[in-house]
């Protein structure tokens, strides 16, 4: 009776016989098997329970991802509309001054929008490396938090809303951190709260929640957030409403990037929202009650005028780069420092160029190095002419973006580092300076 209970699946069933002889032998090997075949079926519905969740699991990540590539596909296509829009209008001619200008801001607030979603793509990949990297030093916290608010402030009046700004007078003067990175967060905070806004205001409050730390509070009367999406939100590629019908763009990264950054900075960042209601994100960071140091190391504010650079009439400058674009644009923003610009395609070229120049008594001044080219990388060739005992400046110039390669970069033998797309005046003022240092070099040509 046993035996046919345990054929039939049922697993629990024992033989109750207690004999020493053979009989008893035969209970005792049922027994054993049914216990056997018991923790077996226990063991293959657990396996179960965990495939049916790996592929509801896997399930879920298809369909996220399939989201995120179709507003990825959504964010990438509305500016590229307008920047390949508005060029093709410019191209055609014809066109009146006011037009002109306004077409071409639209060009270059897009593509700026463009290159803002790249770097969120780069920033989560270098945080999930572990190459995200953090330099601390002691900053001034009004000047940095301002720097922070004042573009918000007049986006915000631009659409109708009130922006509230105050700094308590607890807050300590100087705060040890990250500027760059704190500046980061604040403004993606400030620039969610003002998107999600349509009436009433922003605000930033900064003040101490506690003896060592300060807080830094956006508060926003927006369409808030409901209670079930408030982690979801902090997930890369999150957002509490990801169909093809939402009122909002972007493709959730900057929260993602905010919670992360917080924990680096060895901070904390959290949300208190009711949907319709509003919202409140609050960045808290350690702030010691007691002086952390001076700021005269701290970087001065960003350049914002356009001085007229020094120009370097004859300066020969050596452009190794294979897009005939990027040829033509580099020409064109190296044209206000006058310099003589040789334009070579590959790192093989740059080779026989640099030393032939060397040679033949006309050296270059600056070699600007593309590093991703075919026939050879400029990575191959910066060693090369390095190993052949060229030592005049090399200076990448390369869409490698990543905190990795700008190291890399240095590793192989180059003295300075610029990242595409070009950066106009960093540009400028990086060949400035080392053509002004080659300038002054009254010695014979390095080599």
């Amino acid at each position: 009776h046993a035996a046919e209970r345990i054929g039939e699946g049922d697993f629990a069933a024992r033989v109750s016989i207690a004999r020493g002889d053979e009989v008893g032998e035969l209970a005792n090997a049922v027994n054993e098997m049914a216990r056997r075949l018991e923790e077996h079926a226990a063991t293959v519905q657990r396996q179960h329970g965990e495939l049916v969740s790996a592929r509801d699991h896997a399930e879920a990540a298809s369909r996220a991802k399939t989201e995120f590539l179709a507003n990825m596909s959504h964010e990438i296509r509305t500016p590229m509309t307008a920047v390949l829009g508005y060029t093709e209008l410019l191209l055609l001619g014809g066109v009146r001054a006011k037009e002109r200008a306004e077409w071409s801001a639209a060009v270059r607030r897009n593509g700026a929008d463009l290159l803002q979603l790249i770097d969120g793509i780069l920033d989560i990949s270098r945080v999930e490396a572990g190459e995200l990297e953090i330099h601390s030093h002691p900053c001034r916290l009004r000047r940095l938090v301002e720097d922070a608010a004042a573009p918000i402030a007049e986006a915000a009046r631009e659409k109708g809303l009130e922006f509230n700004f105050e700094i308590d007078a607890s807050c300590p003067e100087v705060l040890q951190t990250d500027p760059a990175r704190l500046r980061q967060v604040l403004a993606n905070l400030l620039q969610n709260a003002l998107k999600f806004t349509e009436h009433g205001s922003v605000s930033l409050w900064v003040g101490r929640d506690s003896p060592h730390s300060v807080c830094f509070a956006v508060r926003d009367t927006g369409i808030g957030i409901a209670a079930h999406d408030h982690e979801r939100i902090f997930a890369p590629f999150g957002q509490a409403d990801s169909s093809h019908t939402r009122r909002f763009g972007g493709a959730g990264l900057g929260l993602s990037i905010s919670r992360r950054l917080a924990t680096l900075l060895l901070g904390a960042l959290e949300v208190s929202s009711d949907l319709g209601r509003g919202s409140e994100f609050r960045l808290t960071l350690p702030a010691p009650d007691h002086a952390v140091g001076d700021t005269s190391h701290e970087p001065a504010p960003e350049r914002v005028t356009d001085r007229a650079p020094t120009a370097f009439p004859g300066a020969r400058v050596l452009l190794a780069e294979d897009g005939l674009d990027n040829q033509r644009l580099v020409r064109a923003l190296l044209r206000p420092l006058k310099v003589e610009l040789s334009l070579v395609e590959n790192g093989a070229q740059a080779v026989d160029q640099a030393l032939a120049a060397l040679d033949g008594d006309r050296p270059f001044e600056l070699v600007l190095m593309d590093m991703q080219m075919p026939v050879m990388d400029g990575y191959e060739a910066t060693r090369r002419l390095r190993a052949q005992g060229y030592s005049g400046p090399i200076v990448a110039l390369t869409a490698h973006a990543m905190s990795s390669d700008r190291g890399r970069c240095l590793e192989a033998g180059c003295d300075e580092y610029l990242s595409k797309p070009i950066d106009r005046v960093r540009l400028l003022e990086v060949v400035a300076a080392f053509l002004a240092e080659r300038k002054t070099d009254t010695g014979p040509p390095r080599c």
